[in-house]
C-alpha cells in the first residue's frame, strides 16, 4: 500500500514539472533564477537528517530518553540564544551599552550546548506523542486495529526555514510555494519580494513552525514547550492525511494538478484541531506541574471598545476582497499599506500586508485574516464525534466542502 502511494506521488510530480503554457514556463524560468541563491535544498537535508539519526541510533543517544526536564532546558536555551542576537548587535552597533565579548561567549555556548542536546530532545517529544496518539487510537491511516505506527513520529527541531508565497494580484489565491533557507536576512527576503513582484504577483517570504514536507518532519525551535509539542504533531498529522482523500487532495492542490480552493483550508483545520488536542495531552500528562493548564493558557479577553487585532484584520480581508472583486488593484493595496501603517500604532508590526499574506494565513482559520466558515464547520463536526479518532477518521475521508456541510446536518 505505501509503495503504491509513493509512486503514485512521484507520477504526480513529474506530471506537475511538464509546463501547462509557455508563460507558465517563462514565469518558472524567472522565479527560479530569483530563488536559487537562497533555495532550501531539501535532498541535502533529508541526507543529513538521516545520517544523524542512523549515527545516534547506533550511538545510543535515544536509549532511554524519557527525561521531560531536557525538553524545557533545551527550548529555553534556544530561546535565550535568540534573544542574545539581537542584543549582541545593538552592542556592537553602539546602540546599548555592554560588552560584547562576554555575549558573544555566553551565544557561543548556547549554541554549542543545544547542537548536542538537540537528539534527545527529539526523541523526549517524539516517545511522549506517538504515546499519546496510541492511547487515543490514532495509529496509522490504513486499518482500524492494526497495531502498526505509521507514519513513524519524528522531527527535526532547528531554527525555522522560510516560505515564499506567491499570489495573484487581481485576487487573493496562492500561485506557487518554494521553501527558503533559514539563514536570511530581511534584505534577503526584501529582494526576493521584489523580484516576484515585478513579474506581475504579490509575494511575501513568511517563517515557517514547521513543515510536513520533509521526513523527518521540519519543527522550529524557537517556541515555547507548548508550541513545539503542537507544531511536531500538527506536522504528523499532515503527514497521515497524506495518506487519506483529504490530505491526497491537498497535495493535488500544491502540485497544481487540482485546484479545489475549499481543500488547503479544510486540510490545516484538521490538522490544527488534532495537534491542539494532542498537544494538550501530551502538556499535560509530561509537563504540567500545579496550575490548571486550561486556566492558564486561556487568553484574555480585550476590554469592551478595546482594540481587537483579530477583529481588525478580518475587516481589512473583507474590504480587500470587496475591492479586488471591483477591479481595483491599485486601490486595495494602496488600502493594505495604509492599515499596515495604522497596526502600527496599535502596536502591532507586520513587515507587510498583501495579496500574498492573505492568501497563506487565509488557510488557518484560527488566524487574524481568515475569513472561511470550515472552522466552525469543523468544531460542529467534533462536537458530534464521541472521540478524537472518530473526528480524524471522518475528517480524513472528505473530498470537497459540500461533504461536510451534508456532515454536520
Amino acid at each position: 500500500m505505501v509503495k503504491k502511494f509513493i509512486g503514485l506521488f512521484l507520477l504526480l510530480t513529474m506530471i506537475a514539472l511538464v509546463p501547462a503554457c509557455s508563460d507558465r514556463q517563462d514565469f518558472e524560468g524567472k522565479l527560479g533564477k530569483i530563488v536559487a541563491p537562497y533555495e532550501f535544498n531539501q535532498l541535502r537535508w533529508e541526507y543529513d537528517s538521516l545520517s544523524r539519526e542512523a549515527a545516534n541510533s547506533l550511538t545510543g543517544v535515544y536509549k532511554d530518553e524519557t527525561d521531560s526536564a531536557k525538553v524545557v532546558q533545551y527550548l529555553a536555551g534556544v530561546r535565550k540564544s535568540a534573544d542574545l542576537q539581537p542584543m549582541l548587535a545593538a552592542v556592537r552597533n553602539g546602540d546599548r551599552p555592554g560588552d560584547a565579548g562576554i555575549l558573544n561567549s555566553e551565544l557561543t555556548a548556547l549554541k554549542n550546548n543545544s547542537g548536542s542536546e538537540v537528539g534527545p530532545v527529539e526523541a523526549i517529544l517524539s516517545k511522549q506523542i506517538r504515546e499519546v496518539l496510541n492511547k487515543q487510537g490514532i495509529v496509522n491511516p490504513f486499518i482500524n486495529g492494526l497495531k502498526v505506527g505509521f507514519p513513524p513520529v519524528t522531527m527535526r527541531i532547528e531554527d525555522p526555514i522560510h516560505l515564499l508565497v506567491i499570489s495573484q494580484r487581481n485576487k487573493i489565491g496562492t500561485v506557487k510555494q518554494v521553501i527558503l533557507r533559514s539563514d536570511l536576512s530581511i534584505e534577503d527576503m526584501d529582494s526576493i519580494e521584489s523580484q516576484v513582484d515585478a513579474l506581475g504577483y504579490s509575494s511575501l517570504v513568511v517563517e515557517l513552525g514547521g513543515t510536513a514536507v520533509t521526513y523527518p518532519a521540519f519543527v522550529s525551535n524557537r517556541g515555547d514547550v507548548r508550541y513545539t509539542i503542537e507544531a511536531a504533531a500538527e506536522e504528523w498529522t499532515h503527514q497521515y492525511l497524506a495518506f487519506k482523500p483529504l490530505g491526497f487532495l491537498y497535495a493535488l492542490n500544491l502540485l497544481n494538478i487540482r485546484h479545489d480552493a475549499d481543500i488547503p483550508a479544510m486540510n490545516e483545520t484538521v490538522a490544527g484541531m488534532v495537534s491542539r488536542e494532542i498537544g494538550a495531552m501530551v502538556y499535560k500528562e509530561y509537563y504540567q506541574q500545579a496550575e490548571d493548564m486550561a486556566t492558564a493558557r486561556r487568553p484574555s479577553r480585550p476590554a469592551p471598545g478595546a482594540f481587537s487585532f483579530n477583529a481588525e484584520m478580518r475587516q481589512i480581508r473583507l474590504q480587500v476582497d470587496s475591492l479586488l472583486a471591483a477591479g481595483n488593484v491599485d486601490d486595495a493595496e494602496a488600502f493594505m499599506k495604509e492599515k499596515r501603517q495604522f497596526l502600527a500604532t496599535q502596536n502591532y508590526y507586520l513587515r507587510k500586508i498583501n495579496q500574498a499574506y492573505f492568501s497563506f494565513y487565509g488557510n488557518y482559520v484560527t488566524a487574524p485574516g481568515s475569513i472561511t466558515p470550515v472552522g466552525n464547520e469543523f468544531d460542529k463536526l467534533r462536537e458530534q464525534s464521541g472521540s478524537l479518532a472518530e473526528f480524524l477518521n471522518k475528517a480524513a475521508s472528505l473530498t470537497d466542502h459540500k461533504q461536510l456541510e451534508d456532515l454536520i446536518k
